[in-house]
Formats: structure tokens, C-alpha cells, sequence
């Protein structure tokens, strides 16, 4: 486990949790704050893109910082990061000192910039997420619109080509054992078709919410999506349960204010939802129990509670 704060680059056991080693990040300690960090588990290599616009490149045995990369005058502002370990390739998106939209390919050994392109759109609109689905060798690429129309560019991570635009945008979900990709839009989620990028089917949420947050359990071929409220007054919020090869909905449950972020354990099967201990609407800070909601992976039905101190 990596991370890099006041300048250094530390690494961490991830059995013990012990500080392993802690290095120089290099660059000025203002401005080399992690945006995202990526692993190449094959080429035994960490790649940590800081917000000065540079690749840091570490040894995943040793921690120790082997070059840091600039990703050009496309990527000067990079906001998220991707790998594809089979490809040997990993992909910076972000924008440019202008805030027009662009990427960045890397190889992911060498940290060495093979391909950057402009993405266009409206100043400011740079893309925001992207994810790569190594079987198909693409990547997605999302942008929210910033007033305008949001929307997903398809790339061939190997060429750099863009395949296909479609008018969705947000946090993306890639399964690649069904071959889809999930997307939210406003009040449901989009399904794509993780070769081509077509659509191939929107799926509404019956709550009628924003889709705030969703992940995908390959192994049980579900997707769970975290619906919330604007602004978060309403009540509890939901988790929808889909299934991965069709979209269809499984089932959806309540599992309190304001959840803030959702992860999976894949090896135990289980899906932790945190919720936050205050809500915020039209500028008054109301005091909640902050809890976790554990659910099972497959059938998606809440396993228990835990309530968070504070």
C-alpha cells in the first residue's frame, strides 16, 4: 500500500499496516498531492500522478521511486488514472491549462508518455473518470458536462483512437466477465456494451434519486448502485441491486442518510456502505448516527449495522 503526503512517498505492509519505507516524491511538497495512484501488479510497478501533472514511477517490491514523468502540456491538470495490467498500459485524463479535455497514455514499466490527445468540449469540462476494461482492451472516458451535455468517449487504450461518444457521464463500473459497462445518468443507469460502447439499454431506478456511487461484484455478477437525495432531507437512501449480464433490477433497500461511499471486499463477498454523521440542507448542518451498512454480495440483503462513534 503507497501513499504520498508533505513530499515523501511511503509504503506500507499491507498485512501489518508498518511503515515500510518512506522516500522523496520529488517536485515541490506544494503541489505533489496524489490525485490517483494505480498498480501494475505483472510489471511490479506503482503509478502515482500528483497534481503537478507528473507521473511518479515506483518499484512495487520496495517502494523506492524509480522517475517521475511529465504527461505534456494535454494533462497539466490530471484528475484520474487507470491501468491495464494485461496491455502494459495506463491512462491519465484530465485537462490543460486552459481546461479544455485531454489523456494521456503511459507504458506502465517505464512511465514513458506513448500517446496524448485532446478530448475537446468547453473550457473547464475536462473528463473526470475514466476505466479500462482489459478483455477489450478499451477504455471509457467521462465527463459530467458542467452545465452542458455529459458525455463517455470509448478509446482502443492501445492506438488511442476514439471508437465511440455517448451521452451519458459520471462514475464508470466496468464488469469484465458480462462484458458491460455502467454508467449513471439522471434517475437510472446506462448499460453499455463493453467492445463497441453502444448503448444497449437504460435501466430507471425506482426511487426516482441520483445515482451517487456504484461498483461491481464480477463474481456474482451484480452491480450496486447508491442512490441519494438532493439535498439529502429526504429520508433514508437506497441501494439497487442489478444483474450484471441483463441490468435487470434485483432488489433495492434502504440503508440510511446520506451515504457517503460504498466498497468491496471480493473475498468474503461483502459490501460496506458508509454513511455520514451529519446532512447538510439549505445551509443547516443536522446531526445523524453515522453507521456502515454490511451487505452480502450476492443476494445484496443487508447483513448488519455497525454504528460509528461520534
Amino acid at each position: 500500500m503507497f501513499g504520498i503526503a508533505d513530499g515523501y512517498i511511503s509504503t506500507f505492509d499491507t498485512r501489518s499496516g508498518a511503515l515500510v519505507r518512506t522516500v522523496p516524491a520529488g517536485g515541490s511538497a506544494d503541489n505533489n498531492a496524489p490525485v490517483a495512484m494505480g498498480v501494475d501488479e505483472r510489471a511490479g510497478r506503482v503509478l502515482a500522478v500528483g497534481v503537478d501533472g507528473k507521473t511518479r514511477v515506483l518499484d512495487a517490491r520496495s517502494g523506492l521511486l524509480l522517475r517521475m514523468v511529465s504527461l505534456g502540456p494535454i494533462v497539466t491538470d490530471p484528475a484520474a488514472l487507470a491501468v491495464d495490467a494485461a496491455a502494459g498500459r495506463a491512462i491519465v485524463v484530465g485537462g490543460d491549462h486552459d481546461g479544455i479535455g485531454g489523456f494521456a497514455i503511459l507504458d506502465t514499466r517505464s512511465g514513458r508518455v506513448l500517446t496524448t490527445a485532446t478530448l475537446g468540449g468547453n473550457p473547464g469540462d475536462w473528463p473526470r473518470w475514466v476505466a479500462l476494461d482489459a478483455r477489450t482492451g478499451r477504455a471509457f472516458i467521462s465527463r459530467d458536462g458542467q452545465g452542458q451535455a455529459p458525455e463517455t468517449q470509448v478509446l482502443d487504450i492501445m492506438s488511442g483512437r476514439v471508437l465511440r461518444t455517448v451521452a451519458v457521464g459520471g462514475p464508470i463500473a466496468v464488469d469484465e466477465r458480462s462484458g458491460r459497462v455502467f454508467i449513471p445518468a439522471p434517475r437510472r443507469i446506462a448499460m453499455l456494451d463493453a467492445r463497441s460502447g453502444a448503448l444497449l439499454r437504460t435501466i430507471p431506478l425506482h426511487d426516482g434519486k441520483r445515482p451517487d456511487a456504484l461498483t461491481v461484484a464480477s463474481a456474482t455478477v451484480r452491480v450496486f448502485v447508491v442512490t441519494s437525495s438532493l439535498p439529502q432531507s429526504s429520508g433514508y437512501e437506497t441501494v439497487h441491486t442489478l444483474g450484471a449480464r441483463d441490468g435487470r433490477l434485483i432488489q433495492a433497500i434502504n440503508v440510511g442518510w446520506a451515504p457517503d461511499s460504498i466498497a468491496l471486499d471480493r473475498r468474503r463477498g461483502r459490501l460496506y456502505i458508509a454513511n455520514v454523521n451529519a446532512i447538510t440542507a439549505h445551509g443547516v448542518v443536522t446531526p445523524v448516527s453515522g453507521r456502515i451498512s454490511v451487505l452480502d454480495a450476492r443476494s445484496g440483503k443487508l447483513r448488519r449495522r455497525i454504528a460509528m462513534p461520534g
